[in-house]
């Protein structure tokens, strides 16, 4: 969810990103949810590529869950990072577009891939 602001050329979009967390765990730790704000520096290049760079917030919460015998152990912990991230995108319509982004939070390198619609 973001909001545009700016002119043709350069729109500064402040956003917020949420994601419920993972299905599948790797040796018990599941991420359970996320939540990034960001702010968006977006330079419209040429027949509808553009280009955007962003610094962000992150906070992440993971759970890991271990039985022994007949009890069961939850543990949680919420984890706070800053990052940056760059990419590209494509505007189909200047409601619909597409984009691929690379963003490096402490050590972690995510790639994504969106569908944005503008309304």
């Amino acid at each position: 969810m973001g909001y545009e602001l700016g002119g043709k050329q350069f729109t500064v979009i402040p956003e917020i990103k949420y994601g419920p967390g993972s299905m599948g765990s790797e040796g018990g730790i599941e991420l359970k949810k996320y939540i990034s704000l960001s702010v968006k520096g977006k330079y419209q290049y040429q027949n509808g590529i553009y280009l955007f760079l962003y610094p962000s917030y992150s906070k992440f919460t993971f759970e890991q869950t271990s039985r022994y015998v007949t009890s069961t152990y939850t543990l949680s912990e919420t984890s706070s990072e800053f990052g940056i991230g760059t990419g590209v995108g494509y505007e189909f319509t200047p409601s619909f577009s597409v984009e691929a982004s690379f963003e490096k939070i402490d050590g972690n390198d995510p790639i994504s891939f969106g569908l944005r619609y503008k309304f």
